[in-house]
């Protein structure tokens, strides 16, 4: 994507996530939840048009002056009635307009089905919202955008398609982490959706391969490795050890590149099995990546089909506001390298090159079977003129947790410019991770946490790089 998509991107993020109220815990102060969203949109108490800060899920709508849109923030998982409503994932038929009682009816036929809890929630806030959404698109000319993380991106979507279905013209969504929420021909139908939409996954967030399907999908891999290791005519104990050591490589990389997710969804999927729905995103970040170190690519529902079995799954659901804030401090970088070229070198980024991530980040990054990289700037042509390299290793038997803390000082007269990991772990259900505090660069001292788990062993190598200080 271009710098100013990636803007935008961040952006989208800013606003989708700005209904949670600030900071990491976020508020249940309705006062508060306004203040932060008036103040990432940069608007006035004017503009808010709507809002309903008390029931499950929580929504704002403000009218956003400077890109001309109408704005509809649905908020995530937030408390014990959000919860309640993700946990009723029921099948439940899509019906536009809604039952009078705006209760969902539960059922597959026809094929449109929904989850249950969502479909509640995008009934009731299409209920408070739609006169009010028709009046300022009338009065201000501006199309109507939904966005939401989470729940809040699985009911955004299900409230675009109630909104087109009843006439409004130009609806947009955009959600990140969004649950499997719709049968197929609805995601077909979101896809289609005559704005726009856009459903972002953050590398192996949990939360879109969480579904009925997915467990189902999981299942038949076990069963295609264990028949792979021992066909099905063979006696139950042999068939019973096999399954065993299928449980042992089910997760390796071989065997899902010879067996994938979409094969297997595409051949067992039923008209009633649920899928994030719209037009799919993939965002990672890994070595060598261009804009900004993430990478953005198209994908299909059944591509999300199965979960990722890694240490991050978790705390990649939440980490979309990370990487819109790596976007922001990577734009600010690349546009102060024609004033400081010697800074923009420290900070990975060459005049005329792509651009990289600077400062790393503080939350932990996956790292899969085989060898992985991560450098700031050594790589371009520059001033350094120290590298420092250290090993550690942990191998032999099954190990269920290792963790270390790699720490450099820099020479008299030197500041660290970059830093490289590499890894190599064995076999196993788990892996490795680590991560680099953001307050790296231009710094005197600095450390890498790696750990791994659930694997044979790993082997850690960081090479650090240093320059004179300017």
């Amino acid at each position: 994507m271009s710098r100013d998509n990636w803007v935008t991107f961040a952006r989208k993020v800013d606003v989708a996530f700005a209904v949670y109220g600030p900071g990491d815990k976020g508020s249940e102060d309705p006062h508060v939840i306004r203040a932060h969203v008036l103040g990432v949109m940069a608007g006035e108490a004017k503009d808010v048009i709507a809002e309903n800060l008390t029931d499950s899920p929580f929504y704002m709508a403000v009218l956003d002056h400077e890109h001309k849109q109408v704005l509809v923030s649905v908020r995530g998982t937030a408390n014990t009635a959000d919860m309640l409503l993700d946990s009723n994932a029921f099948p439940a038929l899509f019906q536009c307009p809604p039952p009078p009682d705006r209760v969902p009816i539960r059922g597959t036929e026809g094929g449109e089905c929904c989850h249950e809890g969502m479909l509640s929630a995008a009934y009731r806030i299409n209920h408070e919202l739609k006169e009010t959404l028709a009046n300022a698109t009338r009065e201000y000319g501006y199309p109507v955008h939904v966005t939401g993380h989470s729940l809040g991106a699985g009911t955004a979507s299900l409230l675009a398609l109630l909104l087109q279905r009843q006439g409004m013209s130009g609806v947009s969504m955009t959600g990140f982490g969004c649950p499997a929420c719709c049968s197929m021909p609805l995601c077909q139908e979101l896809e289609r959706l005559e704005g726009g939409s856009k459903n972002y996954v953050y590398r192996s967030d949990i939360v879109p391969r969480l579904s009925v399907h997915s467990l189902k999908v999981s299942g038949e891999r076990l069963k295609a490795c264990a028949d792979e290791i021992c066909p099905s005519s063979s006696s139950y104990f042999a068939q019973g050890a096999a399954m065993v050591a299928a449980l042992a490589s089910i997760g390796t990389a071989d065997f899902k590149r010879r067996v994938t997710t979409k094969a297997i969804s595409e051949r067992i999927a039923a008209p009633y099995d649920l899928f994030v729905p719209g037009s799919l995103e993939l965002l990672h970040a890994e070595e060598g990546a261009t804009d900004y170190d993430v990478t953005v690519r198209g994908i299909s529902p059944f591509d999300l089909a199965e979960p990722v079995l890694a240490m991050c799954m978790t705390p990649d659901h939440s980490d979309y506001v990370s990487v819109a804030h790596r976007i922001r401090e990577a734009v600010e970088t690349d546009n102060a390298v024609d004033a400081d070229p010697v800074r923009g070198f420290v900070h990975g980024l060459a005049r005329g090159e792509e651009a990289r991530v600077a400062e790393g980040a503080d939350t932990w990054r996956w790292c899969a079977e085989g060898e992985y990289s991560w450098d700031i700037g050594h790589t371009q042509e520059g001033p350094v003129v120290h590298r420092y390299r250290e090993e550690w290793q942990k191998a032999g038997a099954w190990t269920g947790y290792n963790y270390r803390t790699f720490t450099h000082t820099a020479a008299p007269g030197m500041v660290i410019v970059g830093v490289k990991v590499q890894s190599v772990i064995q076999d196993g259900w788990g892996g490795g991770s680590w991560r680099v505090p953001s307050a790296l660069v231009m710094q005197s001292r600095g450390e890498v946490e790696v750990a791994s788990a659930l694997c044979k062993g790993a082997h850690w190598v960081v090479e650090w790089y240093e320059t004179e200080a300017q």
